[in-house]
């Protein structure tokens, strides 16, 4: 009989994994807007990177550009000098017509010096200002750069919140170990991936013995020191109440043997209390261990532990595998063919 504490603690649970789901929702929700404002700042920089280097390009050839005017103009004053020298021959030798000649044309290569010496201020001004503007650019690339690695490290704080929600969610609230919700992902991943594994289910014994004598804290205190002692054998789930589940990367028989080591250690452990220090209690458990057939899906592996409890809670206190089961338990599974889960 489920006692109204019971309820009421698995009514509370219910509505904590709502909330769970709501916040784990919203900051899915926000971790997704970091995640494409963080692109965006990566393109913006890969946008102005390359504005950079066409202004470097730029730079470069208008470099290129003022050499060779610079290269011109050493020409024009060479090719002065050299007039210049003509000139005062022609002077000597008294020829007026070369004489007007050479100097018109020494005016020409002066006006020619003139408009590149004009050229060079031009190209050196874009020059500066291309300057200035990288400068500008520079900084706000270092400013998008801080910008991302702030996204970044808010995007690294909602995936650790989002860990540990996804942990909570997960988490059965009273013993602290998976719930039959993680043990589904689990299973259905190790079947898609074609692992070998076996599942163990887990029944305490008498239990509504225990918790009629004791109260509902020692039940739960029960719960949870077993919960820690099926640690050993694999991967440890409660399915409800006082079930659990077990997945272990083995086979049957040694998930088997696993097993009944934790079933004599229990026997000798004898858990006291606190609540009542005057008493033991004996803690005994039935399971039964199926192994995965590359056949079978999670559905039908639940079939077919819950066809082998049925033989086993006739006995009590012992490990059943699938192999040692007999015809009862094949009749049974063929009268749970109609079950959804």
């Amino acid at each position: 009989m489920v006692t109204i504490t019971n309820i009421s603690n698995q009514t509370e649970l219910s509505k904590q994994w709502e909330k769970w789901s709501s916040i784990y929702d919203v900051l899915l929700e926000e971790r997704a807007n970091e995640v494409n404002r963080g692109i965006k700042i990566d393109n913006k920089i890969t946008q102005i990177t390359q504005e950079i280097n066409k202004f470097n390009k730029k730079i470069l050839f208008h470099v290129w550009q003022i050499n060779n005017h610079k290269l011109e103009i050493d020409t024009c004053r060479w090719t002065l000098d050299t007039l210049e020298v003509e000139l005062n021959l022609i002077e000597r030798v008294s020829s007026s017509d070369k004489i007007e000649h050479i100097q018109s044309h020494v005016k020409t290569e002066c006006i020619r010096c003139l408009v590149l010496e004009e050229e060079k201020e031009k190209l050196l001004t874009e020059k500066d200002n291309t300057s200035w503007k990288m400068e500008q650019m520079q900084l706000k690339v270092n400013l998008l750069e801080e910008k991302n690695i702030q996204f970044k490290a808010k995007i690294l704080e909602l995936e650790g919140q989002n860990e540990k929600l996804t942990e909570a969610w997960n988490t059965d609230n009273l013993t602290r170990i998976w719930n039959r919700k993680k043990f589904n992902e689990d299973a259905k991943l190790l079947i898609k991936n074609r692992e070998v594994f076996s599942i163990a289910f887990i029944d305490i014994d008498h239990f509504k013995e225990i918790n009629d004598n004791y109260w509902h804290s020692s039940w739960d205190l029960i719960l949870q020191f077993l919960a820690s002692k099926l640690k050993m054998a694999g991967d440890v789930y409660r399915r409800w109440w006082e079930e659990f589940l077990i997945i272990a990367e083995c086979d049957e028989l040694e998930l088997q043997n696993k097993l009944e080591n934790i079933k004599n250690g229990c026997l000798r452990w004898k858990y006291k209390l606190p609540d009542f220090p005057w008493s033991e209690v004996e803690i005994k458990f039935s399971a039964w261990v199926i192994k995965h057939e590359s056949s079978l899906n999670l559905t039908q592996l639940t079939k077919y532990a819950d066809a082998l409890m049925y033989e086993a809670k006739h006995t009590r206190d012992t490990i059943i595998t699938f192999q040692e089961s007999n015809n009862k338990a094949k009749q049974n599974l063929q009268s749970t063919q109609s079950w959804k889960y």
